[in-house]
Formats: C-alpha cells, sequence, structure tokens
C-alpha cells in the first residue's frame, strides 16, 4: 500500500481501465473510505449505484434512452452505448438530501463529493485505476429514474475503477503559490 501522503501528492485519474474489477473485499475497502468522509451533522447524505457486469448494459440502456430523449444525433448515440463499458465496475454517487437546519443541500453535495474522492483515493491505493466521471447525463431526469434516484437528488458523478490498463506518467506537480492567498 502507498504512502498516504505520496498518494495525496501524486495520484492522478487513469481511464485506461479493463477487468478484473476490484475484488468483493477490496470492494468493502473502497465502500467503507466513501463513507470516512467529513459529514456535518452526521447525516451520511449519500447513496451508493453499484454498477458491473449486466449492470453496465442496463447503464448503457439508460445513457441511450437520455440521449435519445434529448434528441441527440446519433454519433452521440452511439457514443452513449459505449461509456459504461470503460470500466468493469462503476459507482455512481448520488445525494440522500436530509432535512437539517445547520447543514443546506450545497453542503451535502459536497460531502457527496468527497465520498467520490474518498473511493477513488481507496481504490489508487488498492492499485486499481480510477477515473470520476460527470456531465451533463449526472442532470439528465432520465438517468436518474433509470437508477431509481428522486429527481431531487443529485449525482455527484460516476467513479470507474479497474485494473490499469497501462500507468500513465506522473504528472509534475504544478505550483501551489498562484492558487493560494494569505490574509
Amino acid at each position: 500500500m502507498m504512502n498516504a501522503l505520496e498518494l495525496l501528492k501524486n495520484r492522478q485519474s487513469n481511464p485506461f481501465l479493463k477487468a478484473p474489477a476490484p475484488s468483493m473485499a477490496d470492494l468493502d475497502t473502497i465502500l467503507t473510505a466513501g463513507m470516512r468522509v467529513p459529514d456535518h451533522a452526521a447525516l451520511k447524505p449519500w447513496h451508493f449505484t453499484i454498477v458491473a457486469g449486466q449492470g453496465l448494459s442496463k447503464l448503457a440502456d439508460i445513457f441511450v434512452q437520455a440521449r435519445v430523449c434529448e434528441g441527440a444525433e446519433q454519433v452521440k448515440i452511439d457514443k452513449a452505448v459505449k461509456m459504461p463499458f470503460r470500466a468493469p465496475l462503476i459507482i455512481v454517487v448520488s445525494t440522500n438530501y436530509q432535512s437539517h437546519e445547520k447543514v443546506p443541500k450545497k453542503e451535502q453535495l459536497i460531502t457527496a463529493g468527497c465520498c467520490v474522492h474518498a473511493m477513488q483515493m481507496a481504490a489508487t491505493a488498492l492499485g486499481y485505476g480510477a477515473m470520476w466521471r460527470t456531465g451533463d447525463l449526472c442532470e439528465h431526469e432520465s438517468v436518474k429514474k433509470g437508477l431509481d434516484i428522486d429527481l431531487n437528488q443529485d449525482i455527484a458523478g460516476f467513479l470507474y475503477i479497474g485494473t490499469k490498463v497501462k500507468e500513465l506518467p506522473v504528472k509534475a506537480n504544478k505550483p501551489f503559490e498562484q492558487y493560494v492567498s494569505y490574509l
């Protein structure tokens, strides 16, 4: 296992993924990491949908239906068919908003996003490749319906996980000074 600071400083997304997917034991570790995020008032405002095996075909159908509903061109529909097969496992992270006077929805969405990040870090630490994907399908009503996500909830992302097809060269860290100010 990788040192935590080295992981955080050097990790990068890897879109080049193949089978095998994480084992059940590794998936348990990844999901557990996702549930250890900062969570104001311990609301657990997230839900994880695991997509693997035949579920990838079902997700492809959901994506295609979304594109057809919006009247997309055939090239966009053809792309939608292939999208779920970019990895052997996808974790769809959505919100499960809780009513709370001190914790607004925006903060709960950030918490769900932290879940995606923590699971991506865990997958990377276990030696898998992972890619956090978002885009307009996260907002699409028919995608939410197809995944049994209430329309009042949000999809924080699709976390694609699998075995790395290839190692990517480590990108140089950018100097942080241009992104930081001091008071």
